[in-house]
């Protein structure tokens, strides 16, 4: 281990084992560890130290970090029965009946978009709670229509929506070989959404993400 203590200021061995301990967990190597515990007054170390705890607590969150899309609402009324109509796609009878009364309305603007990877088999109260809560995690039937031609086919997306009554909805998404398909179902049943599933978060009511 004196191989890896810094000849300016010395790190005690015990502090030297954790950071290359934590250094790992967030996908790094030992030997990188040593380089970094070598570097001149050890700044370099005492920062990576101070930033770690925060880096593998993100990275242990439910949701990976996201890739951000820009999406544009239209201008005026939104009514969700003009776009989603059973000649396009496939829509199970939950979304039907819950969504399809749903009318929004927008000024035009631009919203940002984040869609996060599960790393984990989850619930969806725990992905609400990871993402920020509901006030973050909530998008819009005019953000789904923009964002579909950014979606990847043959892939599940999770969307929270508001439903006709204003209730809190997960909304399962996928663009397979036969089209588009919608299905609905409620935040309060213990759903447990797999590793892999792409999560949509963002925000169409002027609320801060």
């Amino acid at each position: 281990m004196s191989d890896i203590v810094s000849q300016e200021k010395k790190i005690e061995v015990h502090q030297a084992s954790e950071f290359i301990i934590k250094l790992e967990k967030v996908g790094l190597t030992s030997g990188l560890a040593q380089q970094i515990i070598q570097s001149p007054g050890n700044k370099l170390a005492e920062k990576m130290m101070a930033g770690l705890e925060e880096s593998i607590e993100e990275k242990n969150k439910i949701p990976e970090f996201p890739r951000k899309i820009t999406v544009q609402l239209p201008k005026g009324e939104f009514i969700a029965r003009d776009y989603f109509t059973e000649d396009k796609f496939d829509m199970e009878s939950n979304f039907r009946e819950w969504f399809l009364g749903v009318v929004e309305t927008y000024n035009g603007e631009e919203v940002e978009i984040n869609i996060h990877k599960l790393t984990k088999a989850s619930v969806d109260n725990d992905i609400i709670t990871d993402l920020g809560g509901e006030g973050v995690v909530e998008t819009s039937l005019a953000s789904l229509i923009d964002l579909m031609p950014h979606l990847a086919k043959n892939q599940w997306y999770l969307f929270y929506l508001r439903d006709v009554n204003g209730e809190l909805r997960a909304v399962h998404v996928r663009h397979n070989d036969d089209g588009w398909l919608f299905v609905a179902d409620s935040v309060e049943d213990p759903n447990e959404w797999l590793a892999g599933l792409q999560v949509v978060s963002g925000n169409s009511r002027d609320l801060d993400i």
